[in-house]
């Protein structure tokens, strides 16, 4: 259980949930404002922009790797100390984005804002959750997300006017005075939590992230190697890591992921369930900028407010969800909802590119309102 250095002042319970804001402004502005941007990216980098994805994996599959070391991370050093890391990473990261002349000095630098993106959100509401007690948790909490409704409407917009107006690099640069702010109100304000007892997995963490590792370098190699060969070899060495997690958290008595989850069928369920309507909604913010630019040669600005209705129509989603599963039920909701979003995205397909780009728009707004109820529980 972590435990308060000291005790709360009101002044930190005014302050705190500004600073979470601040770090979820910066991560969800920076996960949106770069889709925009890639074939600009791409082109002053002398790139294909079908080679850029690499920044972009780079920076999730860190995410994802070192989320789950957040906690462990806020146990032992406290969550002050670990929060102004996370913002300086963060800050460094992007200052060496705006600074990279080649795609391997990019990919490094976003690996290196992952790292700091990766402790931020977690190790901020947890900060949160500690410091405001249960009836005023909400509140505080509902304000702090405010920038998760609001990057992505801005991301795609900023990201298409700094392009064209400015260069690609402020992209990157404008979330270094963001975290300067965050780094000196965290010095003040944020709160200081540790845990005597630490229990962290750490032969599971790393086995686990060798075979994230594996299965994402193999699903990058299907596209760019000519023979199987290397494929075969980086899959089957991911599947047995994969296998070694396993038998590792069979053992385990409090493994990093555990398996007994699984059990349970509505979690199975739902996982696999997303996992499968992920795999296709995912893709569209960052394939339809693309395509406005690339096959239809319109500038940055436009692919930003093509792909703008697709957020507000998942802010307004929000004010509806709960009426409609309450009325249709989770399941038929999430039946009917993944087979529309499938035709949908089909219908993203239809036209060439002699065909007018508003075709696209209703079509991306309706997957915005339903993107919402394919990640409900």
């Amino acid at each position: 259980m972590l435990e308060a250095a000291t005790t709360i002042p009101d002044s930190t319970k005014k302050i705190l949930p500004a600073i979470l804001a601040t770090a979820i402004f910066m991560q969800m502005l920076d996960s949106t404002i770069l889709n925009t941007s890639l074939p600009s990216i791409a082109k002053d980098l002398d790139e294909s922009p079908l080679n850029m994805q690499n920044a972009i994996i780079g920076y999730v599959l860190t995410l994802a790797l070192l989320m789950p070391v957040s906690g462990f991370l806020a146990d032992k050093f406290g969550t002050k100390k670990v929060f102004i890391f996370s913002l300086a990473m963060f800050s460094i990261g992007s200052l060496f984005c705006s600074l990279s002349q080649n795609l391997t000095q990019l990919v490094i630098s976003r690996v290196i804002q992952g790292i700091g993106g990766s402790l931020m959100t977690p190790v901020g509401k947890l900060a949160l959750i500690k410091t405001f007690p249960k009836n005023e948790l909400l509140k505080a909490m509902n304000f702090a997300i405010i920038p998760a409704l609001i990057g992505p409407v801005l991301g795609p917009l900023v990201g298409g006017y700094m392009v064209d107006y400015l260069s690609w690099h402020w992209i990157f640069l404008m979330n270094i005075p963001i975290g300067v702010i965050g780094i000196l109100l965290s010095l003040k304000f944020m709160p200081v939590y540790k845990s005597p007892i630490i229990d962290f997995d750490l032969k599971g963490f790393l086995i686990f992230g060798a075979a994230s590792l594996l299965l994402s370098m193999a699903l990058e190699l299907f596209g760019s190697t000519v023979t199987n060969t290397p494929v075969l070899l980086v899959t089957s060495l991911g599947f047995l890591m994969v296998y070694f997690y396993y038998r590792h958290a069979k053992r385990d008595s409090n493994p990093i992921f555990p398996l007994n989850l699984f059990k349970v069928r509505t979690f199975r369920v739902g996982i696999l369930g997303n996992l499968a309507t992920r795999l296709g909604i995912s893709s569209i913010p960052l394939l339809i900028p693309m395509m406005i630019q690339i096959a239809y040669g319109k500038s940055a600005v436009t692919s930003g407010w093509m792909v703008a209705p697709m957020a507000l129509t998942a802010m307004f989603g929000k004010s509806t969800v709960i009426s409609i599963l309450n009325r249709f039920g989770y399941r038929s909701t999430l039946m009917t909802n993944t087979f529309v979003i499938g035709i949908l995205i089909c219908c993203l397909a239809i036209p060439d590119v002699h065909h007018s780009i508003y075709w696209y728009i209703p079509i991306i707004a309706v997957l915005g309102f339903l993107t919402l109820y394919s990640s409900r529980p």
